[in-house]
């Protein structure tokens, strides 16, 4: 199936169905008057899809960092979630939020997102991204990865 979205630079699509969702960047919705990015289920969704960027740890090595984005949502019947996650060596987990227990349900209008992880001294990858697991359509605009202090949750 062809993805009527262009796929941003710097974003890749991954997830355990990503042929089952269209995603990419969203000329018809806008967020301060800017585009937007957006995974939208094909009929019949499983699993699920998400925009990722992934990029070497090194930089950010003993810091916290905070992924945030405002997101809207339409629809969405299971979830949609931001996620982060930091690994080490030969795929070692070292930290992951993926909003568990926050998740986006439903329609929702703009509202701002973030996770906030610690990046060990021997990370070797930083991933993050949007996801949206099955019937919905999940938007995402300003979006920043900044560091912060510890006095930040």
């Amino acid at each position: 199936m062809e993805n009527s979205f262009r796929i941003p630079k710097g974003w890749f699509v991954s997830g355990d169905a990503p042929a089952k969702y269209e995603m990419g960047l969203d000329t018809t919705v806008t967020y301060e008057n800017r585009p937007c990015v957006t995974i939208k289920a094909r009929p019949d969704p499983t699993e699920f899809a998400t925009l990722t960027q992934s990029f070497k740890s090194d930089a950010y090595h003993g810091k916290r960092l905070r992924f945030s984005v405002a997101v809207r949502s339409a629809d969405v019947e299971n979830c949609a979630a931001l996620w982060m996650r930091v690994g080490g060596v030969d795929g070692k987990m070292l930290a992951f939020d993926n909003m568990l227990h926050r998740q986006i349900t439903g329609t929702n209008e703009w509202a701002h997102h973030a996770i906030v992880l610690d990046v060990a001294e021997d990370a070797e990858n930083i991933g993050f991204g949007i996801l949206l697991s099955l019937n919905g359509q999940v938007w995402m605009a300003d979006v920043h990865l900044d560091v912060v202090g510890p006095d930040v949750p």
